[in-house]
């Protein structure tokens, strides 16, 4: 007789509603962009949708915000929030004048906007790193809400996105892709490998379907930088490069959901 072994569930303080609202959040995201590759015409829809998916994502994590502060801690909790409502900002002056895409002072207040988004991130995590190793101390208080990741996880983490952030403000728009993007590249490539590294410990929160599509998400999200700066890659109005971000949005977006179903199986099976 066999007998189906259940990873349980590894974030029983989440709730079904955050997750969906994470999923719709870059769903948002992923109907944007790909608004944007589909469609020559601009409108204010695309850009709103953007906008959208970050406030989205803000409001599933202050659902569970009790959780994500004792996990985090208050100041790494409040930067992650504001680097999320920075990125969405990237995109709300488009949503109110769409034609200003493409000019000087929208792309360069557009590029700072997202380094800030960066840069609060990374200080986020570099704080959570601080406070990994505090609860290691033999002082530190330690249960089951330490975070989990490795120090080295975090690290390689952290400078990935700390790069993004460098990138987009100190290199910012050059026109050349290959001199924008190079910094984007070393940053989401230390990101995917800090996802590889960790996959884990995604399989035990998540569960592997949904570890496996999250690090599909990573390397997608990674390829459309490194696609756009290949020279045979000719896509000067960025339609192409849209479509993989599109898709790198849409993975994560299937995450979040499988998450959710499997929440959603766990609590089933628990009453049975």
């Amino acid at each position: 007789m066999s007998q189906t072994v259940r990873v349980p569930d590894a974030n029983p303080h989440v709730s079904r509603t955050s997750l969906f609202l994470l999923a719709a959040g870059f769903f948002m995201f992923a109907i944007g962009a790909s608004v944007l590759s589909w469609i020559p015409a601009l409108s204010s829809l695309e850009f709103v949708l953007q906008s959208l998916g970050p406030v989205l994502v803000v409001i599933a994590l202050l659902i569970g915000w009790r959780i994500h502060v004792a996990r985090w801690g208050w100041w790494t909790f409040i930067l992650f929030l504001a680097g999320i409502l920075a990125y969405g900002a990237v995109w709300l002056p488009y949503a109110i004048a769409p034609e200003i895409l493409g000019s000087e002072m929208a792309t360069q207040r557009g590029f700072l906007t997202a380094g800030v988004s960066y840069l609060c991130a990374a200080t986020g995590l570099f704080l959570l790193m601080a406070r990994g190793q505090r609860q290691l101390s033999p002082r530190g208080q330690r249960g089951h809400l330490t975070p989990s990741a490795t120090f080295t996880q975090l690290l390689l983490l952290a400078l990935g996105v700390l790069l993004n952030g460098v990138d987009l403000i100190w290199v910012g728009p050059t026109g050349s892709k290959l001199q924008e993007f190079s910094l984007m590249i070393i940053g989401w490539a230390l990101i995917l490998v800090s996802a590889i590294l960790s996959r884990k410990l995604l399989t035990a929160r998540f569960g592997r379907p949904a570890a496996v599509v999250i690090i599909l998400s990573v390397l997608t999200y990674w390829l459309h930088f490194f696609l756009d700066v290949l020279p045979s890659w000719v896509d000067p109005e960025w339609r192409q490069s849209l479509h993989v971000m599109g898709a790198a949005f849409m993975l994560a977006a299937i995450a979040f959901i499988l998450v959710a179903t499997r929440k959603s199986t766990d609590k089933t099976s628990s009453r049975r």
